[in-house]
């Protein structure tokens, strides 16, 4: 009759160590996936503001070759909603070396009031006539 206890016991115990056991596991699978979704978000968030980035380089590069190459455009800045952040865009314009270029500068903060992300983009600016260019296109 005493072995009939003992085993019975024994397999109490053993059941409480199963579950610790489970438990254990099950705790670093949710904390593997709040890990994941986190590093998501992030990624989520900085490919937004890579895209709101080269649209908005793009967008200042044509407008920079339209106008006069002299005066060019004047820094500036914008806040622009995304589906997660509110992004602060700026951007500047500077002389380059060769007189043929102008350097510009697109920096990217996010969340917008506070920032503690951020993107650079550079490019270069080639003074271009376009008149001149159009006709190279047209000529066979």
């Amino acid at each position: 009759m005493d072995t009939m206890r003992t085993r019975r016991g024994f397999a109490l115990i053993e059941a409480l160590i199963t579950l610790a056991v489970i438990l254990v596991g099950l705790t670093g699978a949710l904390r593997l996936q709040a890990g994941l979704l986190s590093a998501s978000a992030t990624a989520k968030a900085r490919d937004e503001a890579l895209t709101l980035a080269t649209a908005r380089l793009t967008l200042l590069r044509d407008q920079f070759a339209a106008a006069d190459y002299r005066d060019g455009l004047i820094p500036g800045g914008e806040e622009i909603p995304g589906q997660l952040h509110r992004y602060r865009l700026e951007w500047r314009i500077t002389a380059h070396g060769a007189p043929a270029y102008k350097h510009l500068t697109l920096d990217v903060r996010w969340p917008a009031a506070d920032p503690a992300n951020a993107i650079t983009l550079q490019t270069l600016v080639p003074r271009t006539d376009l008149h001149r260019f159009a006709r190279q296109q047209l000529l066979p």
